[in-house]
């Protein structure tokens, strides 16, 4: 996705490289998530780091990489390979990408996201 169509991007410094993460929209959100969190699911928060690889495209089509003054989406696996090279620094952007479109798999809110949470304090 072109810069200019990000959703709330937020720069994100890794690896001495400046990369610019993105909100993903909605529909498409749906269908990564289920990925991210079977994986979550199976291997705890360990799994966000063992993503089929179309997850993970489609989750790095969301993150652009600034080289001089320009930004350049990590669109194509191409684009990927050439400019994260660092496989550490591959798993720090997609961990970010999913606190930032998916923060309840971190931070424990899923009742809240839910709307479980009156349900729980009540029993």
């Amino acid at each position: 996705m072109d810069y200019s169509k990000f959703i709330k991007p937020r720069d994100l410094d890794v690896g001495g490289k400046t990369y610019a993460i993105s909100q993903i929209p909605a529909i498409e959100s749906q269908e990564i998530y289920r990925e991210v969190a079977k994986c979550v699911k199976e291997f705890g928060p360990l799994g966000m780091t063992m993503l089929p690889s179309g997850a993970l495209r489609a989750i790095l089509s969301y993150v652009a990489i600034r080289v001089n003054d320009s930004w350049f989406p990590l669109d194509t696996e191409s684009r990927i390979d050439s400019y994260i090279t660092d496989k550490a620094d591959m798993n720090r952007i997609v961990v970010a990408m999913i606190k930032e479109n998916w923060s309840f798999l971190t931070d424990g809110n899923l009742l809240d996201v839910l709307g479980m949470v009156e349900v729980e304090e009540s029993e």
